[in-house]
């Protein structure tokens, strides 16, 4: 789910990607810079990506979505020189025509396996 701008609750000493926290529907969310963890540069980051993974959801800032996209075939293998080192230390693996890095959430430290 795309959330609209939202007020962020900063969270003291806490590592630059994460942005702080929201309320959504009386539930406390972790909000994360994806482009600070990656060290990508960003346009605005308005909107919040909204995601689920197991029982705990995380807020992703996003500058914009251009398209939703399911992938049917399993990922391919990252080439270490295709990607900078901050995005392959997150990366799943790359999908679809246009490689596209695919982030597991679980190496992000906010999220715990179970």
């Amino acid at each position: 789910k795309v959330l609209p701008p939202t007020p962020i609750t900063p969270i003291p000493l806490t590592p630059k990607f994460v942005s702080g926290l929201i309320n959504v529907r009386s539930e406390v969310v972790v909000v994360i810079h994806l482009g600070n963890l990656l060290h990508i540069r960003a346009k605005k980051n308005n909107h919040i990506l909204l995601v689920q993974h197991r029982s705990e959801k995380i807020g992703i800032l996003i500058d914009e979505i251009r398209s939703f996209e399911s992938f049917a075939t399993p990922l391919l293998s990252l080439a270490a020189n295709e990607f900078p080192q901050e995005v392959l230390r997150y990366a799943k693996g790359v999908a679809g025509e246009g490689r596209l890095p695919v982030i597991d959430i679980e190496k992000i430290e906010l999220i715990h396996s179970d």
